[in-house]
């Protein structure tokens, strides 16, 4: 027995002293290069641990059909270094390497003709000057998982996509990408990491895995296709994403932050932005609505205004859209809708909230135009949602509520005003207060509370409307018929009363006033009495 476990562990030493023997002869196998290659129509297949260093010219050069690879292309590894011009440049030919650690004092990969490079994983190609890969017309790049691509020169992307297909597997970093030639594919893993500049889509497509992080902005033109999976994290100093005659799709649970500008700006005809259960921030602007751009969020969240930047509006352009579909949208200090000084002439402005979305004006306005005279055409539609803010147009707005709830404090105005089983929650801050409408449409019977506010609990004590609210509310307010039924509340979150009571004439008076003051007046009337106290205390 103790014979056989010798001959045993005998064997096992043996076997693996060959394997180190044969670990180290491939060792010493790998050849370094040190000057460059050229492959006219010829083939050439390269050991693990191979380098090639070139003082002057490209590094390894393919054309006419030639052919570089590696024994193992899953598993061998290749260093070249390029002194003075690209790494690897390939014309009609085919290299298939393994993992490559490229650094070039031009370019690292220019692929053209009907050529195709693949690299391994964990592959790093760093450009001195100009970019890292550059993939042209009928031309093909493919990446296994972890690629780095540097470009030391700013000004140069690292991958530039010139008609050619790009197909890069997981947790890739580039600085910036730019596909500017039409007919570009890329199709990008997961966990990818756009760590500098833009990604910018020219005429092309664009598929992006789960988790990517984008610390730039996605800039999307000329009929361009971008599609993200779920949960990528987009955060820009300028525009964060820009669709223009292009679609982006934002998949599920995307978060799009820009720091000093807009998240979401869709233009031009075909110009497309959709998200599901995503959040959206912006310094100016949370969405900006231009010429026949079209948004469509589902159960997402919206942090700023919504602006309009129309002024190359087209005549016979179909009308810029957006759809928000249940989550909510809040303006900061601002109103959330503000448009500029060029109206949309033709298509108009489509805007629809459904599905229990809730509007919320920062500043207590959902609209207001007045101040820039440009909502010609303009159609808002509420259905099954929630408006908290005052609605205020000089022309041209169209608002239907159906099913929804409006709450206003203040005066709103608009030239049209649908109504269909709606409540509208109305808090008068001042006997002037209104909804004024020029034409008014009541399609099922719609409630409307009205509130009044200390301060116009105050005017009315002190210039005596107490009989006379008809004014201020009924004529003036909305009108119309049977379908619109009023109730007054008889106190306020302050905590003031009153009563209301019914002439029967359409007239309606309020008594009985007590006023409470709010908090800050409590405590300014405290602050008096502690003072005076502290006076009269000295004195004693």
């Amino acid at each position: 027995m103790k014979k056989t476990i010798n001959n045993r562990f005998r064997k096992e030493i043996k076997l693996t002293a060959i394997a180190t023997l044969l670990a180290c002869a491939a060792v010493v196998n790998a050849t370094d290069y040190t000057s460059a290659i050229v492959l006219n129509g010829t083939t050439q297949t390269f050991q693990d641990g191979d380098s090639i260093t070139a003082p002057t010219g490209v590094a390894l050069h393919l054309l006419n059909g030639a052919t570089a690879t590696t024994v193992d292309p899953s598993t061998d590894t290749l260093t070249i270094n390029s002194l003075a011009s690209y790494g690897i440049n390939v014309e009609d030919s085919t290299v298939n390497l393994g993992t490559v650690d490229i650094t070039a004092a031009t370019r690292g990969i220019d692929i053209a003709g009907n050529s195709t490079v693949s690299i391994g994983n964990n592959s790093i190609i760093r450009a001195i000057a100009q970019n890292a890969v550059v993939v042209r017309v009928n031309s093909s790049f493919h990446a296994g998982d972890d690629l780095t691509l540097i470009s030391d020169n700013t000004t140069n992307v690292p991958l530039l996509v010139m008609g050619g297909t790009v197909v890069i597997g997981n947790r890739a970093t580039i600085s910036s990408v730019n596909a500017n030639t039409a007919g570009s594919s890329l199709t990008i893993g997961d966990y990818f990491t756009l760590s500098a500049g833009d990604f910018r889509v020219t005429g092309s497509i664009a598929s992006i895995g789960n988790e990517a992080i984008f610390n730039a902005g996605i800039r999307a033109t000329a009929g361009s296709q971008i599609t993200f999976t779920e949960n990528a994290r987009i955060t820009a100093t300028n525009y964060a994403v820009y669709a223009n005659a292009s679609k982006i799709d934002l998949g599920v649970g995307a978060n799009v932050t820009s720091n000093e500008e807009y998240a979401l700006f869709a233009t031009g005809i075909g110009g497309e932005i959709v998200a599901d259960r995503g959040t959206f921030t912006g310094k100016v602007a949370g969405i900006v609505l231009a010429p026949s751009g079209k948004i469509t969020l589902t159960d997402s969240v919206v942090t700023g205004e919504i602006g309009a930047a129309l002024q190359n509006a087209v005549l016979g352009s179909p009308a810029t859209e957006l759809n928000i579909i249940g989550g909510s949208i809040t303006s900061t200090t601002d109103s959330l809708f503000t448009f500029n000084d060029i109206a949309h002439r033709d298509g108009g402005i489509v805007i629809n909230i459904t599905d229990g979305a809730v509007l919320t004006g920062g500043n207590g306005e959902i609209l207001n135009s007045t101040r820039e005279n440009a909502t010609s055409f303009v159609e808002m539609n509420v259905f099954d949602s929630e408006i908290n803010g005052t609605i205020n147009s000089d022309g041209g707005l169209t608002v239907k509520i159906a099913d929804s709830t409006w709450t206003s404090t203040g005066s709103s105005s608009m030239d049209n005003l649908i109504l269909d089983k709606t409540i509208i929650e109305f808090n008068m801050t001042s006997a002037s207060d209104s909804i004024t409408v020029g034409n008014l449409t009541l399609e099922g019977q719609s409630a409307v509370f009205v509130g009044f506010t200390n301060d116009f609990l105050e005017e009315v004590l002190a210039t005596g409307l107490m009989d006379n609210l008809d004014a201020s509310i009924v004529t003036s307010f909305l009108g119309g018929d049977g379908n619109v039924k009023y109730i007054f509340a008889t106190s306020n979150d302050e905590g003031s009363t009153w009563d209301i009571f019914n002439y029967g004439d359409g007239r309606f008076g309020i008594s009985a006033i007590n006023i409470v003051p709010e908090p800050s007046t409590y405590a300014l009337i405290f602050g008096a009495l502690a003072l005076a106290f502290a006076t009269y205390r000295r004195r004693k």
